[in-house]
């Protein structure tokens, strides 16, 4: 990621960096959604609050494995160790990244399952509400027709 931190090259880079920890917080999300849900231990990890000190680990060993320091990368320096300030704070992103990944695509994109219920919601009362009224057939011996998506 070299050159001046003004470019459009840095900030291209800069966002693909980013996505990647959004992706890998999402990746980490789901994947320790199956041992954290699981029952038998779901209990235990509440109780003793293991949950961000697992997904923690976790994202610190992906970080030490990939050889992945965001803070590094967007200083144009080489990856240390995972010891290193920046590989720590990286693996604290992840880990806790995908929270903020959620609210990002939930509350501020919409993608969340409220947010879809809604727009189905207001979609359904509008189109009742802006239904032309039925009207009586000339055929039909006076009676009104109702819409066959009405039930």
């Amino acid at each position: 990621m070299g050159g001046s931190f003004l470019s459009t090259g840095y900030f291209q880079n800069l966002l693909g960096l980013l996505a990647v920890v959004m992706l890998l917080s999402l990746i980490l999300e789901r994947a320790l959604a199956v041992p954290f849900e699981w029952t038998p231990i779901e209990g235990r990890l509440t109780r003793f609050r293991l949950r961000a000190p697992i997904a923690f680990l976790v994202s610190w060993w992906i970080v030490g494995y990939a050889k992945f320091d965001l803070i590094a990368a967007m200083f144009s320096r080489e990856w240390s160790d995972a010891f290193s300030a920046g590989a720590i704070i990286t693996a604290g992103l992840i880990a806790g990244g995908s929270k903020g990944a959620m609210v990002l695509f939930q509350g501020v994109l919409g993608f969340g399952k409220e947010a879809v219920a809604a727009r189905v919601a207001a979609a359904t009362q509008n189109a009742q509400s802006t239904a032309p009224a039925a009207t009586s057939s000339s055929s039909g011996g006076g009676q009104s027709a109702a819409p066959f998506w009405r039930p």
